[in-house]
């Protein structure tokens, strides 16, 4: 059984409008197989309901994959999140487990 680790978290780009509930902010995640060689990069979105509601007002649909949205930004509860989602993506090749992140997160080699 192949189990993914997480081997970096970093906020790459964040957007924050005039008040503390208005923000779109991007995720990497650097996850690899658990005693194994490398990673690869798989990327989230993270919003605020008020940001969501804007970006609908210009595209009137949003794909939720990628998306995790919340009232308050807080960066542990990011991290929490996205841990527990992790650890449910096992398989028996990488292949396997790569294939299960990508439900929730975009891949760094999806076109």
């Amino acid at each position: 059984m192949v189990l993914p680790d997480i081997v970096g978290m970093n906020v790459i780009s964040e957007n924050w409008g005039n008040e503390l509930d208005d923000f779109w902010i991007v995720v990497q995640v650097d996850i690899g197989p658990q005693n194994g060689k490398g990673s690869e990069t798989f990327t989230f979105n993270v919003t605020s309901p008020k940001r969501l509601k804007l970006v609908l007002e210009g595209s009137h649909i949003e794909i939720g994959r990628g998306l995790l949205i919340m009232d308050d930004y807080n960066k542990k509860t990011v991290q929490e999140t996205v841990r527990r989602l992790v650890e449910k993506c096992k398989g028996e090749t990488w292949d396997e487990v790569v294939l299960a992140l990508c439900r929730y997160a975009y891949w760094e080699y999806e076109n």
